[in-house]
């Protein structure tokens, strides 16, 4: 059974608006040769039938237009009709022509057939006159053999039908990639968003003055937060956002070509993505740019300034993956990304200390739910470091002078193999220098060990915050900062092996190819500002 998309259509401030229904399961078998059964439906390209007892045909090159005989005489129809086949044949000119999809199923032999509804048109093939609800603008199905045809409400203004055409029409030509049939409901549901989403875009491809997809963009703005698969019968029309911005920014429409190309039946649209498309995650990132300053980068960004999403302080809520979270706060903000959540400034910047009030974008990469109370860890605030040894690090691309807070304090750092120390204290210091081990600056993403007599706090200082993919991860172990952002362990990569010495237990956390290690409590979290041994282990 194929999953059909259709076109609800409603009473908005007395202009029609363009939505989703539940999808239905219409069976078919591509197998079956229906036309040798039932003669004319569908018809072959090579068809010249101009009426029956029931109905009356109307032809272009690819389209046939089907409409009771009482009502085919009517000069208004009959101009409807014409107009009918103009906009299907520009949605086949633009779509399969111009960008090169590939055909919809059994149209290199059939005409694909629009049924006026309510207009006493008959479909011999399910024997019945073909009527459509005053709510919906039309939809595509089948025929038993896959054929795909349509039905439009004749009653609906033009711009409507411009756009349920060319959004309908691309849904047959998504379902020549796949079949549909064979996909289970979860993947069927999971894929939802990507097929509506594209289907608008095609309507604004082929009739670029209608605009009617503006109308969705409120819709997608409102759930942003939501994972990118999520779908509500309307939110899923307003991430045309996205593949507006993919094909303004590329100026191609190759990520959706990769899209069908790929898509099999057992797998999603959004894995698909993700795996064959290197930098999607960071084109996301940017899209969230996008959608905060619209007019200065989509072509019809002035049309909806309305799409700015609304933004939070660092309170706790959760964001589904791939969905976005818009940050404005008061003080700095370490502006990092690491394999949980990538971050930027609402001007696009990132790896910086941020001034809050300047605004955070948050995307979620992580595959599940993001607590963004985590995000809240990355408020820049002073280490508090205990009596005794404390493991911190420097999470600055600048190096750090120790003079600078240190004057009290014995430091240790492993740097290339051995360790080198630094330390103000005059009986410290002479034994060091004695023994030429003496060092006086952290170096970028340095970490050390930290010893003092008495509770303090410092401040480490600097401009640009390291990021996760910065750091280089090998057979030998480093004392280093893993990032400048604060993350979970669960999505470190499971081959390294990390340490960490938490002097409120007295004793180490360690994490073991992603598991706890027996008598140690394990590392749970990376903190900005914490020193950790890190070395690559094998899973």
């Amino acid at each position: 059974m194929i999953k059909i998309l259709l076109i609800l259509l409603v009473l908005t401030n007395s202009i029609f608006a363009v939505t989703c229904m539940q999808l239905k399961k219409p069976e078919f078998d591509k197998s079956r040769a229906l036309y040798s059964v039932i003669e004319n439906t569908p018809a072959s390209l090579d068809s010249n039938i101009s009426s029956d007892d029931k109905n009356t045909y109307f032809y272009s090159d690819h389209f046939r237009v089907i409409i009771g005989n009482s009502y085919a005489s009517s000069v208004l129809e009959k101009e409807r009709i014409e107009r009918v086949l103009s906009y299907a044949e520009s949605s086949w000119e633009k779509e399969i022509e111009n960008i090169g999809f590939q055909q919809p199923y059994n149209s290199e032999k059939y005409f694909l057939d629009i049924y006026m509804g309510n207009k006493s048109a008959y479909n011999f093939a399910e024997s019945k006159y073909v009527s459509i609800s005053s709510s919906y603008a039309g939809f595509a199905t089948y025929y038993s053999d896959g054929t795909p045809y349509f039905i439009l409400n004749p009653s609906i203004e033009d711009s409507v039908i411009q756009a349920t055409i060319a959004h309908e029409f691309f849904h047959t030509i998504q379902y020549s990639y796949f079949d549909g049939d064979a996909m289970s409901d979860e993947v069927w549901y999971a894929n939802i968003w990507f097929l509506e989403a594209t289907a608008v875009l095609m309507e604004d491809e082929v009739f670029p003055d209608n605009n009617d997809y503006i109308r969705f963009v409120d819709n997608y703005k409102n759930y942003i937060y939501k994972s990118l698969e999520y779908y509500n019968g309307s939110a899923e029309y307003g991430k045309v956002l996205l593949f507006k911005f993919l094909k303004e920014k590329y100026e191609n429409f190759d990520v959706i070509f990769t899209a069908l190309q790929e898509i099999d039946e057992e797998t999603k649209f959004l894995e698909v993505l993700e795996n064959n498309i290197s930098n999607f995650h960071t084109d996301l990132l940017e899209f969230g740019k996008w959608i905060l300053d619209p007019e200065n980068h989509f072509e019809d960004g002035d049309l909806y300034d309305s799409a700015i999403p609304s933004t939070s302080s660092l309170s706790a809520t959760t964001v589904g993956h791939l969905g976005f979270q818009f940050i404005k706060d008061s003080g700095e903000y370490y502006n990092s990304s690491n394999p949980q959540y990538l971050q930027s400034s609402f001007s696009g910047e990132s790896e910086k200390v941020e001034n809050l009030e300047n605004g955070i974008i948050i995307l979620n990469t992580s595959g599940e739910n993001l607590d963004t109370s985590v995000l809240s860890k990355n408020k820049k605030t002073s280490l508090d470091l205990k009596t005794g040894w404390n493991m911190i690090a420097n999470p600055y691309k600048e190096t750090i002078s120790l003079y600078d807070e240190f004057n009290n304090s014995l430091v240790w750092i492993f740097r290339n193999n051995e360790y080198l120390a630094f330390s103000e204290i005059k009986d410290y210091k002479r034994v060091l220098e004695a023994q030429n081990i003496f060092i006086d600056e952290l170096l970028s993403g340095e970490g050390a060990w930290v010893y003092i007599e008495n509770d303090e706090s410092i401040n480490l200082f600097g401009e640009n915050i390291l990021k996760f993919d910065e750091l280089e991860i090998d057979e030998n172990w480093k004392l280093t900062n893993i990032s400048g952002s604060t993350f979970n362990t669960n999505f470190l990569p499971k081959d390294v092996t990390i340490f960490y010495f938490d002097n409120s237990l007295n004793n180490y956390r360690i994490l073991q190819n992603g598991a706890k290690v027996e008598n140690f409590e394990k590392v749970d979290e990376i903190s900005v500002g914490s020193g950790y041994f890190i070395k690559k282990t094998g899973e």
